[in-house]
Parts: C-alpha cells; structure tokens; sequence
C-alpha cells in the first residue's frame, strides 16, 4: 500500500464514533411553546410501540379537526409541533416534510405568526435546509418575541453553517440573559469546535451539573453523560468515556447515539464481540444506515466480510435513495462512504461522486470545519493536491482538532510536499491516539518516519489554489 493513500476503514464524518462529534451538540430543552432542540443532535427520547399508536390517534384526531376548520391557527401548530416531536425522535425526512407543510399552512394564515416561524426554522434545519432556516429565524427575531429562543436558534444555525463569529454573539447573549443548561451546552460546542477541549469539557460538566440540580428529565441527563463522554475521549480519557456511555445508556435506553457511540468504542478498544452485541440491538430497533456501516465495520474486523459487505451494500443503497427523494441529510456521510473505500478501495468513479457531494455540500449546506475537511479528502484522493491543501486549510482555520481531522491534513500536506507541516499535523494527531484507527496510527507513523526533518519551501507557504465548490 502507498502509505500516502492510507485510508482509514472509517471516514472521521460519515461513520465513526465522532461523526459530527463537533455538531453532537445541545441537549434538548422546553420553552412555553416550542420544544428547543440542537438542529443537527440525534438524540431525542425514543417512542415506544404503545407511545406510537397513541401518536398516530394524536394527529388523525388534529387532521380530522383540520378538515373541518382547515383555517384554524390552533390546529395548525398542533400538527406542526406533534410532527416536529416525531421527526426529532425518527430522524425521518418524511417528517420535517411534513412539519414545514403545516407550519407553512399556518403562516399562510397569519404572517406575523411566531410560532410558524420558529416552527418553520426548524423543520428547514431538519432538512438541512440552513440557508432558508436561518432567513425564518430572522423573520421571527423581528417580532421581537420570545428573545431566548431565537437567540438559540440563530445560535444553532450559524454554528451548524460554520459561522462560529456569529454563532458566539448568539450564544453569549443567551447566556448573559439566562445562565443555564442548554447555555453552557452552546458554549461548550462552540469551544469544541474552536478546538478547546478542556474548556468545552468544564462547560459541559457546568451545564450537566444545572441539569441535575434542576431535576430536568432523564434523556435531558442522559444526553449530558453522552456528551462529557465524548469530550472525555478526545481529551484522551476512555475508561471515563466508557463509563459516561454506560450511565447514558441507564438513564434512558432510548439514547440510540450513546449506544452508537459506546459500540465504537468498544471496537477501538479491541473487544469486537462486544461491540457487535451493543451495535445489533440498536441495528434492530433503529435500522438506519450510519448504524449498518458501524455494524459491518465490527463484522469486518472479524473477518466475516460477506456480512459486512450486505450491511454497506444497504447503507449505501438507503442513502443513495433517500438523496433521490431530496433528503439531503445523507449527504456528507454519503461523501464519506465512497471515499472510506468499503465497497471499492481504489473507486475513482465513486471519489469522484464524492466530490461531487462534498462540493454540494459547501456551496449549499454549510462551510464548517467537516464539510471542508471532506472536500479536501476527495481532492487528496483524485491528487488534487493544490486544491487539497486549500480545501484542509479552511477546516483548519476554526482551531478544531480532531484527531481524525489532523491526521488527515498531516496527509494531505505531506502528499503535497509539505513536510514541515504534515510532521507537525501527524505528530499532534498520534498525541490522542483513542482518536485513531489502527491503520491510520501506522500510516502516520510510517510517513514521520520518511518525512524530511525540514524544507525551507514549506516555511514560504506558496499562493494557495482555488477551490472548485461547483458541481
């Protein structure tokens, strides 16, 4: 293998356990009328067979209702926040569909409606919508209404799109407002992103101790222990980050992400029949294909690639599909899929497709540390190497560190004759090795090990290239 297209088995934003570790953010809270929950977090309270047949007579009664007041405001938002709760906890695009539709509807009726336009933002960042979403939440925030809410909606969406500048005004403002949860959550994820992980890691365990004071519910507490988890295992820490996963898991077995999370690790940390047992019970409950690619990565690691090869194949498939459909929240881990090379090790025509998405994504979505981090990869993977190093320079420049992130520029920029600064990138990146993949660890080890101890060329950065976001 070249060294210099080591891969690892996982892409750091498609399929690991850190997928989107940056934007794993807030923790679901209430306000009077809207339920605020992060736009891009995964976790809500999950719904039982009996909480879901009562939830199907909940919105026949509401739609019944409309039918015969199909102007009524009150019926309206009744159906808007019920398929807003739904598409929370399913994750499924049908749903914010459907959460839009009525929320419009309603805004159809009254214009200056704040609640139609809150809803309206969400149901827009559900679809990754962001651009639209944050245009409602700026129409709300002119009614001047409910300042804390929009406050975090606005928050939410530029940290989601990358805008961390404004992203800080909003979440500085709710804090001095209101101390609390979910605002030390915010500014905990903003930290995060900027790379300071001790200082997220405070953060949260502030806002997590609030919550237990408070008494907030159980999925409130158990997303809290997922994220001191996962901020105690970039910072180095696995048996704490196992042990938060676990209490998690305790406080509400409804937390799908926390037993995604936990059986990745378990993987990393070399127990495979362990994590094979976490990851299948959640495969059955909630057939989603970032779980069957976790799932086939367990299977692959035992050498029972047939079955791993079924799980992709589906992942794949289900993605693809869903894209079709105009679902777009596949499309970065669908990027990453095809540049893992799971299906295909050396898939032109798939890096290809990728970087077609991950153009997408920047021009489209969001211009955040991930998406750009993606774009780099697959420009590194068809040897653009100019345009690579532009794209990794980007993701860098919040201040996020990631191991996974840094490896992947170490490789970028020694791929592009940049040995100064790939030696600096691998070497930070092998400091939190929990952070890794085998294969990768000794992909980094093997290029410092070829690396030149210095090149004045690498000292003058040259003109950086142009980035192609069109697709």
């Amino acid at each position: 293998m070249n060294i210099l297209d080591a891969r690892s088995t996982r892409g750091i934003y498609g399929s690991s356990p850190m997928v989107l570790h940056a934007k794993a953010w807030l923790v679901a809270v209430l306000t009077a009328s809207i339920p605020l929950a992060s736009i891009a977090h995964d976790h809500h309270p999950a719904v039982a067979a009996g909480d879901r047949v009562r939830q199907e007579q909940t919105i026949e009664f509401w739609q019944q209702r409309l039918l015969q007041r199909p102007d009524s405001t009150i019926n309206l938002s009744n159906l808007g926040r019920i398929y807003l709760n739904q598409a929370r906890r399913s994750g499924n695009h049908r749903d914010y569909v459907s959460t839009e539709h009525y929320f419009r509807r309603l805004l159809a009726v009254d214009h200056a409606s704040f609640t139609g336009m809150i809803g309206l933002a969400y149901a827009l960042a559900g679809q990754h919508r962001l651009n639209e979403a944050l245009q409602a939440a700026r129409e709300a925030a002119t009614l001047g209404r409910d300042r804390h809410t929009v406050l975090a909606m606005l928050g939410d969406i530029h940290l989601a799109m990358g805008h961390l500048y404004e992203a800080e005004l909003a979440y500085r403002s709710l804090h001095a407002a209101q101390p609390d949860m979910s605002s030390y959550v915010r500014l905990a994820s903003l930290a995060e992103e900027r790379g300071r992980i001790d200082e997220a890691l405070a953060l949260t365990n502030v806002g997590c101790a609030a919550a237990q004071e408070r008494e907030v519910a159980a999925h409130q507490l158990s997303w809290c222990r997922l994220r001191l988890a996962e901020l105690n295992l970039l910072a180095g820490h696995a048996d704490d980050a196992e042990m938060l996963m676990h209490q998690a898991i305790s406080l509400d077995r409804g937390n799908h992400a926390a037993q995604w999370r936990l059986g990745e690790l378990q993987l990393r940390l070399g127990r495979p029949v362990a994590a094979e047992r976490t990851v299948r019970r959640l495969v059955n409950d909630q057939p989603r294909p970032k779980y069957w690619i976790t799932l086939g990565d367990i299977l692959l690691s035992q050498g029972r690639e047939d079955e791993a090869r079924e799980l992709f194949d589906r992942a794949e498939q289900r993605m693809v599909s869903d894209l079709e459909q105009g679902d777009i929240g596949h499309i970065q881990e669908l990027a990453e899929f095809w540049l893992s090379g799971r299906l295909q090790p050396n898939g032109r025509t798939q890096w290809n497709d990728a970087l077609t998405l991950a153009q997408r994504d920047v021009a489209e979505i969001r211009q955040d540390s991930g998406a750009y981090t993606t774009l780099s990869w697959a420009l590194h993977k068809l040897n653009r190497r100019d345009e690579a190093v532009a794209a990794m320079g980007l993701a860098l420049r919040s201040g996020m560190r990631h191991p996974e992130l840094v490896w992947r520029a170490g490789l970028v920029f020694s791929h592009a004759d940049r040995p100064n600064a790939a030696r600096r990138l691998l070497e930070e990146a092998l400091q939190t090795p929990l952070g890794l993949q085998a294969d990768q660890i000794v992909a980094a080890e093997e290029i410092l090990a070829a690396l030149p101890h210095f090149q004045l060329a690498d000292i003058v950065a040259p003109r950086a290239a142009a980035i192609d976001t069109r697709f």
